[in-house]
């Protein structure tokens, strides 16, 4: 479930850039550019470039969980 919320936030994330720029920017590598450095490591994780286990699956739900409220706020 963790795995499906970082890539949910990978849409948002082209979804928030399209609303403030026009441009809409499908691959993530190219978005990653115009990320900040929290986004971008959430663009990581959801790209499989991180393993979610037991010893850090609270540190990131944590990260989403900030991330997502920060975006609400």
């Amino acid at each position: 479930v963790l795995m499906s919320l970082f890539k949910s936030s990978v849409f948002t994330m082209q979804a928030e850039y399209f609303l403030n720029s026009g441009i809409f920017i499908r691959k993530h590598s190219e978005l990653r550019q115009y990320l900040s450095r929290e986004e971008a490591y959430i663009l990581d994780i959801a790209s499989n470039l991180y393993v979610i286990n037991d010893s850090n699956f609270d540190f990131l739900s944590r990260t989403i969980i900030d991330w997502a409220s920060n975006l609400i706020k």
